[in-house]
């Protein structure tokens, strides 16, 4: 397993305990955000979704919060190198990733890892032949269970009957209210997709020879979200090349980068509040009226 810094050692002697995820079972979860794959395969690690839509960050807290006021989520490193931030990677150039939980596996990486650290190792190119890799996947999904909208018709009969009980029990006269000319629309329906796409795609080299090994890909993905006009893609490109000079001395180019766009409904507190609204609407009203 990898430790720190590039550093391999096997699993068997180190004193403190090392989880690895190989990069294979990251890509069997078709998810915009790889670290959502880790959900259920590591003891003691809460993968807590982005509430901001399709390609939020993900939160990842191990063994509990640890502080009040601070930051609980893990600290990644990739191919040795800290990230301050989550690493926007290709879940196809994963090689594998490493947790590591406990306090003395973390020390090297300071008071940044108190929460915890995920290593992540990226492919690299191997010595023979060359090696084409695509692939590529497309999706559907939708809302397995959503909560069913009254119409008209019967949004009017449910608060009618509401308003006999309460005349009935407060020994009132209140009537309900309804506009002469009346409507049906669907506002859920109007600002929501019943069917959402997603699809990955990604390319990638590998050749070398004992002296020198390189390792090129590209990838791309898209995700719509649930409510319209909410997308995430993201397209990115890494090449590494390691070249030995001698016996003794090594060089590593590690070049990589990455464009992502984010189309989503600005929510002051991510509670979705115009999901919300759309909900609570009456039936009979139009947004042209």
């Amino acid at each position: 397993v990898v430790t720190a810094l590039g550093i391999k050692r096997e699993q068997k002697a180190l004193s403190y305990n090392v989880q690895q995820v190989k990069g294979d079972a990251l890509t069997t979860v078709k998810d915009a955000n790889f670290v959502n794959s880790l959900n259920g395969k590591i003891a003691g690690v809460s993968i807590n979704k982005s509430a901001s839509g399709v390609g939020g960050a993900t939160r990842v807290v191990m063994r509990g919060a640890k502080s009040i006021e601070g930051d609980n989520n893990a600290l990644y490193v990739v191919d040795g190198i800290p990230a301050e931030t989550y690493p926007n990677i290709n879940a196809s150039d994963i090689e594998s990733m490493e947790v590591l939980k406990d306090a003395s596996a973390t020390a090297i990486y300071g008071s940044r890892a108190n929460s915890g650290v995920i290593v992540i190792t990226t492919k690299s190119g191997k010595s023979g032949k060359p090696i084409i890799s695509v692939n590529g996947t497309y999706g559907l999904s939708n809302i397995a269970k959503d909560i069913e909208m009254a119409n008209t018709a019967e949004y009017i009969k449910v608060m009618q009957e509401a308003f006999d009980n309460y005349n009935l029990q407060k020994k009132e006269l209140k009537t309900f209210a309804i506009p002469e000319n009346l409507a049906d629309f669907d506002w859920v329906g109007s600002i929501s997709r019943k069917i959402s796409q997603r699809y990955t795609a990604s390319a990638s080299v590998q050749a070398g020879n004992d002296w020198t090994q390189a390792f090129l890909s590209f990838g791309a993905e898209g995700q719509q979200g649930y409510l319209n006009k909410t997308n995430f893609g993201k397209y990115t490109l890494r090449s590494k090349v390691n070249q030995k000079l001698t016996d003794w001395l090594k060089v590593n180019l590690n070049l990589s980068g990455a464009f992502s766009r984010y189309d989503m409904i600005e929510e002051q507190d991510g509670s979705l509040k115009v999901l919300r609204a759309a909900r609570e609407e009456q039936p009979w009203y139009t947004p042209y009226c």
